[in-house]
């Protein structure tokens, strides 16, 4: 019986013995899998960057700017006072500005004449008397420039222009529009004034006005001159008789800013 005890003894100390070694073999399985993981979960990603793209930005259209210079009427209600003129800068050359207005501020005839150039016309004349003393004070005219105007022949007919004029107030030329240093561009269509459309149908006798306006340059021929249509178009095949009436005028001139 003692013998037999012993036998026993010892083979559940065996039993015991090989229990734990399973154990300690299974919680190093467990720990040996969680490093792996650890380690395979710190890994750095290969994910690919991005290539910049080079797409160039569109250019925004240049944004024309106005300032506020002299009176004129223009809502058609002479009870409230000529109403301030908006110019658009077409040029900024430091001492001096370009302008033009921005709308069209009346309407007259080029000449009453047949044949004539910018020098003798009858809207030159107009506008360096009867409009520059309606629309500017005594200092502000103080304030516009007399330059020399160069009038070349039609580039495509070769229709005269006539002679250099000294000039305060006149109107812009088909060079002067087509030059790439004047920024006339998004405005050379304009809108006109109420004044202009009451004042035509009073003097005109419903003349149908346009949205066209004179260049000081020559037409086809001596009783033509060019002029911007209501598309904003300048062309040197102008047909339209410098009599005509319903033709618009946007003054032009240098402002000194010294």
């Amino acid at each position: 019986m003692t013998k037999f005890k012993s036998i026993m003894i010892v083979i559940i100390s065996m039993m015991i013995l090989t229990a734990c070694n399973n154990e300690v073999s299974d919680i190093s399985t467990f720990e040996s899998e969680s490093e792996i993981n650890v380690e395979t979960s710190t890994e750095p990603t290969n994910t690919p960057t991005p290539e910049p793209t080079n797409t160039p930005s569109p250019t925004p259209e240049p944004t024309p700017e106005y300032i506020e210079f002299g009176r004129y009427e223009q809502d058609g209600d002479t009870s409230n006072g000529p109403e301030p003129i908006e110019w658009q800068v077409i040029s900024d050359e430091g001492d001096r500005l370009l302008l033009i207005s921005r709308y069209i501020l009346d309407c007259h005839p080029y000449d009453t004449g047949w044949e004539v150039t910018w020098e003798t016309c009858d809207l030159r004349s107009w506008l360096n008397n009867d409009f520059i003393n309606a629309a500017f004070d005594e200092s502000e005219q103080n304030q516009i420039l007399t330059v020399t105007l160069s009038n070349p022949d039609n580039e495509e007919y070769g229709t005269e222009g006539g002679n250099d004029t000294e000039d305060r107030v006149f109107c812009l030329s088909a060079e002067e529009i087509l030059n790439d240093q004047f920024d006339c561009s998004p405005e050379l269509s304009a809108e006109f004034t109420q004044y202009v459309v009451q004042y035509a149908e009073y003097q005109w006798n419903d003349v149908q006005i346009d949205t066209d306006w004179w260049l000081r340059s020559p037409g086809v021929n001596y009783h033509t001159a060019c002029i911007v249509n209501h598309y904003g178009y300048v062309g040197w095949n102008s047909f339209y008789d410098t009599n005509n009436l319903s033709i618009g005028v946007r003054p032009a001139l240098y402002l000194s800013v010294q």
